[in-house]
C-alpha cells in the first residue's frame, strides 16, 4: 500500500463511519489507521493500531510460473495406484502372461490367483510388492516391466 493511494474502509457499529488505513505490518501483526468522520476528516491526532495474528509471508510467484504449474501439475510421488486385474493382465506381453499362467511354481500361482480374484491391485498394499518380487524373482516380469504394468 503505498501512501498515494491510501485504503479507505466503511464501518458499521464503529465509532466512526470510515477509517483510513495508514500501515499494514502482516508479518508483524499489526495495522495502524485513522478514523475519519462523515466529511472524511481525520477525528484523531496520532492514528489507532489494530493488533491481529502474524501471518507468514512468502514470495508470490509470478504470472508464468503460475501459469506453468496449472498447465502441467508436478507428479505427486506418493499417489496411490489402484487398478483392476483386467488392467494388469492387459499392460503384460503375451509372454508375460503365458508364463504367468503356466507356471507350476507355488508362488506364482498365488500371485496369479490373488491378481485375478482382488477387485483392484493398490500400489499402498505389502501383497502388491511382495507379488511383484514374485514375478521378478521368478523371471516373469523384469523390474522395469513389473514398474510399467504396476504403474
Amino acid at each position: 500500500m503505498t501512501a498515494e493511494t491510501p485504503k479507505i474502509l466503511d464501518l458499521t457499529a464503529a465509532p466512526h463511519p470510515k477509517a483510513r488505513v495508514r500501515h499494514i505490518d502482516a508479518a508483524g501483526g499489526f495495522l495502524t489507521f485513522d478514523w475519519l468522520n462523515a466529511a472524511g476528516e481525520p477525528v484523531d491526532s496520532g492514528g489507532s493500531t489494530v493488533r491481529f495474528e502474524p501471518l507468514p509471508l512468502a514470495a508470490e510467484p509470478d504470472d508464468a510460473t503460475l501459469v506453468a504449474a496449472i498447465e502441467a501439475p508436478p507428479p505427486s510421488g506418493n499417489a496411490v495406484v489402484a487398478l483392476t486385474p483386467l488392467q494388469i493382465r492387459s499392460r503384460m506381453t503375451m509372454a508375460e502372461l503365458l508364463a504367468m499362467d503356466t507356471s507350476t511354481d507355488p508362488a506364482v500361482i498365488i500371485v496369479r490367483n490373488n491378481v485375478i480374484a482382488a477387485q483392484e491391485v493398490r500400489s499402498d498394499d505389502p501383497r502388491t510388492a511382495a507379488g511383484k518380487a514374485i514375478l521378478i524373482d521368478k523371471g516373469i516380469l523384469s523390474e522395469e516391466r513389473a514398474a510399467e504394468v504396476f504403474a
